[in-house]
């Protein structure tokens, strides 16, 4: 009975090192595509300290997203004033039909 619970502590305490950290990798919005493979890599060689890092390092997607539009309003704010209200591709096309109208 012994060697039976000590299997299931040994079993457990695997499940919770290796398995948890890098299921949570595997469903989290934080990282995608090649990212994501490399952190589970990470994970599976330092268990423990890979989640930790990726925890740390990676950004949740609503905190992404806040930094995002913060960067748009600064960078919209620094648009001079003949073209804050328009899309960068229609200001490409002003520039373009005015130096074909020049030429």
């Amino acid at each position: 009975m012994s060697s039976f619970v000590g299997a299931l502590f040994v079993f457990s305490f695997l499940f919770l090192i290796y398995v948890l950290p890098t299921l949570h990798i595997l469903v989290s919005s934080r990282s995608r595509g090649g990212a994501k493979f490399g952190w589970i890599l990470i994970n599976l060689v330092f268990p423990i300290l890979g989640w930790g890092v990726f925890l740390v390092i990676t950004q949740k997607e609503k905190e992404r997203i806040t930094q995002t539009r913060y960067a748009d309003k600064i960078s919209a704010r620094n648009r001079p004033m003949f073209i804050k209200n328009q899309s960068p591709r229609q200001h490409a096309d002003d520039i373009a039909r005015t130096l074909t109208a020049n030429s």
